[in-house]
C-alpha cells in the first residue's frame, strides 16, 4: 500500500499532494494534485512552511491538502 510519502536521498521525508490548491496571499504556494511537498516548519492552526518539489517552489500550503497530514 502506497502512503503517498517518499523518503528522499537526504532522508527527509516528502508528502504527496492530494488536492488542488491556489494562493489566496503572496507567501503561499499552488499546489497540485500529485505534487511531491517537504514540510519544513508546521504551524499549530493547520497550515506549514515547505518545498514543493515537483515545481521547486517554497512557501505555505495548508497540511490538510497533504495525504496523512505530511507525517
Amino acid at each position: 500500500m502506497d502512503s503517498g510519502a517518499r523518503v528522499n536521498g537526504a532522508g527527509v521525508r516528502a508528502a504527496r499532494v492530494m488536492f488542488a490548491y491556489e494562493p489566496q496571499h503572496p507567501d503561499e504556494m499552488t499546489l497540485a494534485p500529485g505534487d511531491d511537498v517537504i514540510v519544513w516548519v508546521r504551524y499549530e492552526d493547520g497550515w506549514a512552511t515547505g518545498e514543493n518539489l515537483t515545481t521547486g517552489r517554497i512557501g505555505m500550503f495548508p497540511l490538510t491538502w497533504l495525504d496523512g497530514d505530511g507525517e
